[in-house]
């Protein structure tokens, strides 16, 4: 498949479960990837560029090595992301703030870093470029013990969709739209799962990922991700902006 042959991705939290799919499959659809992470994690790939997604300067850093070497921005995935887990009462200020500046400043201050790159891009495409933001279900429906999480995921979810009528009021070139994953098996869902059982709401891990949600008789999958993503990439998407779509095998749907 080379839907995507000729265009420039960039994919933040690029080294995680869902990140990792993203990248294989833009690639795989034949886009330059552009692999971004924390530098914790960055390290464990070769060539992939080190960002704390809530640095500002280091936004704008990025963003003008991309149009010095690159030239050009098709495609903006915002997936790093963080998952705040616990009780209202004992989530702490900090970790509220944590899960703000991570999952929903990141995305606002990427977006706004890329804007004249992915803009003057998406002026030379048929279709202009493309946005695409990680949000998650429970960006759509409230969930217990997730309430920082909550609150961010239904900020991207909302920045998504204002900045989508903002692009059109302005008359530019660039769509913007959000994903929604259910619950995917990565290593961020395995913290979760380990944090449930320290709160004593399962006996184990193997009963706290049992009890996970699988309305077509399976968890979601990084796959199911990447493929969303591509297609929302891609120019078969060319008349979608503004919306989200929600991979989650039908839970939010009940």
């Amino acid at each position: 498949m080379t839907a995507l042959a000729g265009r420039t991705a960039l994919v933040t939290g690029s080294n995680g479960g869902i990140g990792s799919e993203i990248c294989r499959v833009l690639a795989e659809a034949g886009a330059t990837v552009i692999r971004v992470d924390r530098a914790h994690d960055a390290s464990a790939v070769e060539g992939c560029h080190l960002l704390d997604v809530t640095d500002e300067a280091g936004w704008g850093t990025l963003a003008e090595m991309v149009a010095r070497e690159y030239g050009a921005l098709d495609i903006l995935v915002h997936n790093a992301g963080v998952a705040v887990t616990g009780r209202l009462e004992d989530t702490s200020h900090a970790e509220l703030r944590l899960s703000l500046a991570v999952n929903l400043e990141g995305p606002y201050l990427g977006t706004r870093a890329c804007i004249d790159l992915m803009r003057r891009t998406g002026e030379r495409r048929p279709h202009g470029a493309s946005i695409i933001m990680i949000s998650s279900i429970m960006g759509l429906v409230g969930g217990a013990f997730s309430t920082a999480y909550c609150a961010s995921k239904g900020g991207v979810h909302l920045l998504a969709k204002a900045a989508a009528v903002e692009f059109l009021s302005l008359g530019y070139p660039l769509r913007v739209n959000s994903v929604h994953p259910g619950p995917v098996q990565t290593p961020m869902v395995d913290g979760i799962m380990s944090r449930y059982v320290e709160m004593g709401l399962y006996p184990d891990i193997a009963s706290a990922t049992r009890a996970m949600p699988r309305p077509l008789g399976r968890m979601t999958s990084p796959a199911d991700i990447a493929k969303a993503v591509r297609f929302l990439a891609s120019d078969d998407a060319a008349h979608i902006t503004g919306t989200e779509i929600v991979v989650d095998g039908g839970y939010v749907a009940r």
